[in-house]
């Protein structure tokens, strides 16, 4: 604009975008500091407007560049000569489309090394330092750029690694997921996810009625029964319901209460499993209407003791008077010794009644040895 040229404001924006067109493999652009892999549309709409908030850098590739430009060919066009700006975008594309999960996780499925190689491409000032600097550093070849003649190899081959561990990341974790869920439903390890699906609608379609939506409990049953959509949007269903986000954009945090909530699920199904196994035994020879009650007794460092009564009307006539007895001898004490008195109360009876019934295969077998040695 200044003499001896005074080019017009209106006519800057063309040859600003002519030389960026002629020089794009060598130019790295940059809008607020920020680098852009490629100006869009958008941003050349901003351009046009406030071309003082882009900046350009021009880069050479020389001396130990040069070597470690070789490393990175090995990866991105082998054999073709690259420019700076062609090395950096497809990294920085392949970066950026990776789901949040992987971007931000801490948890040790992703190694040092790869959780380094990330962070480089989030917090790098330009690609030049990107490329030269800071992926070099990450994968551990700090003291080698330090000396006279670095040794530089393997370096194409470790940043490969890293970015296949990314890639991976999210597609482990879901692995990950689909274990628990066996786990919490007592399946084979080795199941498939569409058997996991089908073994789980058969067992638990119609279980959502044993049970009032206590924290979520019926809305999570009704999403593992659920027959419509494909195997993989069923598990990013019940993913989406346990970590209440779509699991690309899961933090750790957000991973451990899913895995705390299906934890708790799994255990609440199976009881709600035994209730309705023992409800179609009992319905032949109940009276009318019944109830069924699950009692569970579980102490520290021991397991779980529980048991599953049934109770018509006859049945529920014949304790009345007993029930009374117990609520009347429980009412002279606090609310907290009538819970201590009824939690060893339930415990006792549930361990002998446990007991007995594991002692009387025991005592058969040992009648009919006892007979076997007097006829031989």
């Amino acid at each position: 604009m200044a003499p001896p040229y005074g080019v017009k404001a209106g006519v800057l924006p063309i040859l600003y975008i002519a030389a960026y067109v002629v020089y794009r493999h060598e130019l790295a652009l940059y809008e607020e500091r920020k680098y852009r892999p490629v100006m869009t549309k958008d941003m050349l709409d901003r351009f046009v407007k406030r071309p003082d908030e882009f900046t350009f850098q021009r880069f050479k590739i020389t001396g130990l560049r040069s070597t470690i430009y070789e490393e990175y060919c090995k990866i991105i066009n082998a054999g073709t000569e690259q420019t700076v700006v062609q090395l950096v975008a497809p990294l920085a594309q392949f970066i950026g489309e990776l789901p949040l999960y992987t971007l931000k996780t801490k948890s040790s499925d992703i190694s040092e090394k790869a959780r380094k190689v990330r962070n480089a491409f989030e917090y790098s000032k330009s690609p030049e330092h990107l490329l030269f600097e800071d992926i070099p550093h990450a994968l551990g070849y700090e003291e080698e750029l330090q000396k006279k003649k670095p040794n530089l190899e393997g370096l194409a081959s470790s940043l490969q690694s890293c970015l296949k561990e990314l890639k991976d990341a999210y597609p482990n974790m879901l692995e990950q997921q689909v274990k628990m869920l066996l786990e919490a439903f007592h399946m084979g390890e080795n199941t498939s996810l569409a058997d996991l699906r089908s073994n789980a609608i058969g067992r638990y379609a119609g279980l959502d009625q044993y049970t009032v939506d206590v924290d979520g409990l019926r809305a999570f049953i009704k999403r593992i029964t659920k027959k419509q959509g494909s195997d993989e949007e069923w598990l990013e269903n019940i993913l989406m319901f346990l970590g209440q986000k779509p699991s690309k954009n899961w933090t750790d945090a957000d991973r451990a209460e899913a895995d705390v909530k299906l934890s708790d699920f799994g255990k609440r199904i199976l009881d709600l499993e035994s209730l309705r196994l023992h409800y179609d035994k009992s319905k032949e020879h109940m009276d009318g209407e019944f109830d069924v009650i699950l009692l569970k007794s579980l102490k520290k460092g021991g397991e779980p003791i529980d048991e599953v009564v049934a109770i018509d009307r006859k049945r529920k006539e014949a304790i009345q008077g007993c029930k009374e007895e117990l609520k009347k001898a429980l009412s002279e004490h606090s609310n907290e010794l009538q819970l201590a008195a009824l939690a060893e109360v339930v415990d006792e009876f549930l361990v002998e009644r446990r007991n007995s019934n594991t002692n009387k295969p025991k005592s058969s077998k040992v009648r009919n040895k006892i007979k076997e040695v007097k006829h031989g």
